[in-house]
């Protein structure tokens, strides 16, 4: 398979717009596919003030696939009071949606791979095999240069404290960024050693232009199947290095704290377009082992409303909860007053919504974001602050998970 995979990747690569999905052997709920893969542009959606309208009219008039995403900024049009002053335009500039009716889709089923084109599949089977993957470029050494000083953090965390104290917010996901500038690296390349080195049950490598997100998530932000969402918040993180196991992290008072909030932010979300009633936590505190780093996450299950369009479920509850704390809209708008810069696409989502209008997204972190055209390459990490928090910790819980991702490439490291 692993021919197969460089293979469809070049094949891919000679297209603007592409998405390319990987699993990874995990066996999450609702996995139908190893693979699934998207390439080619029939049609877009992006740039319009209100583009879930957009989405949905398209999906209407041609019920199709549908890849894409949403930025982490779209969040200024869905809910334009979280939104009080202009940030710094983000490193890597992704447009805050963007969404795709592929050429071409590809899934991978039990070594079955299946192929839907508008052209003859046969061909297209045919171009894929014949092409001669290019080697992988390896990234020379490459510092990743953290953004924001331990002094500079126990500042903010410092204000956010007082924020807490005066119940402004109960909990706030604080980010900083680590950044780096080489032209000329290989997306493909990065993309391998991450599936082999750091596996995730949401790896995405996904071009959009000149733009790659090249990620290993852990998050699953909201599935829908038939009537049935399931959302997925992570929140509660430790570090297997540390002694911690699956069993303190599970027990753990303060990390309970941080994910109960989440999960009650998230089932007021799923509330609003829900048939009353059907919101249910399944599991609560569920603690899951990924490369480096223990995570706890939690699952909400609803019954969606038939008078509800399936994009609606996004426009309630983007962005993703786990991302920006409680109160919500507080949250937000003390983010945009604490973090320097604009979070861009991270802490958005990548998905897609099949012809039946399912969808699954997932929550855009463990990501790095790269422009092909001016080299900049950059990597958001986050912590989720609460009263009980300490800032120390807190800044190294968002250096443990940059490492989580950092050590799969060969080269690459961190600078405070």
């Amino acid at each position: 398979m692993d021919d197969l995979y460089l293979r469809l990747l070049n094949w891919c690569e000679q297209e603007r717009h592409y998405v390319f999905f990987n699993r990874n052997n995990y066996r999450h709920p609702g996995f139908a596919q190893q693979w699934l893969v998207a390439c080619g542009a029939i049609e877009q959606v992006g740039g319009a003030s209100d583009g879930l309208a957009a989405l949905y009219a398209a999906h209407r008039r041609c019920p199709d696939w549908w890849f894409g995403y949403l930025g982490y900024d779209l969040r200024k049009v869905l809910e334009p009071s979280s939104h009080r002053r202009r940030q710094p335009d983000a490193r890597v500039a992704f447009d805050d949606l963007f969404f795709f009716r592929p050429r071409h889709v590809f899934q991978l089923h039990e070594q079955k791979l299946t192929i839907e084109s508008i052209d003859d599949a046969a061909h297209v089977w045919k171009q894929i095999w014949a092409i001669q993957p290019r080697p992988l470029k390896a990234a020379l050494p490459i510092t990743m240069q953290c953004r924001t000083s331990l002094q500079d953090y126990r500042e903010a965390f410092d204000l956010i404290r007082q924020h807490l104290a005066a119940g402004d917010i109960y909990e706030i996901n604080y980010c900083i960024e680590f950044v780096a500038q080489s032209t000329g690296l290989d997306p493909l390349w990065m993309m391998q050693c991450l599936n082999q080195h750091a596996p995730a049950p949401f790896s995405c490598l996904l071009r959009h232009a000149h733009r790659y997100v090249v990620g290993a998530s852990p998050e699953r932000f909201i599935r829908k199947k038939g009537t049935t969402l399931i959302a997925q918040p992570m929140k509660g993180t430790a570090d297997p290095r540390q002694n911690a196991s699956e069993a303190t992290l599970a027990l753990d008072p303060k990390e309970q704290s941080e994910n109960v909030m989440i999960v009650d932010l998230m089932r007021n979300d799923l509330t609003r377009c829900a048939i009353p009633g059907t919101v249910q936590v399944k599991e609560l505190f569920g603690v899951y082992a990924f490369p480096g780093v223990l995570q706890m996450i939690s699952t909400i299950e609803a019954q969606l409303r038939n008078d509800i369009p399936f994009t609606d479920v996004l426009r309630y509850a983007f962005p993703p909860g786990s991302m920006t704390g409680a109160p919500k809209v507080k949250a937000m708008q003390l983010i945009e007053q604490y973090e320097p810069i604009s979070r861009g696409l991270y802490a958005g989502i990548t998905g897609y919504i099949t012809p039946q209008a399912d969808f699954d997204f997932n929550v855009v972190i463990r990501s790095f974001l790269y422009d092909a055209e001016n080299g900049n390459l950059s990597l958001h990490t986050g912590s989720g602050i609460t009263w009980y928090a300490n800032a120390t910790a807190e800044f190294e819980e968002c250096f443990l998970k940059a490492r989580s991702v950092t050590s799969a490439l060969p080269g690459f490291q961190l600078m405070r």
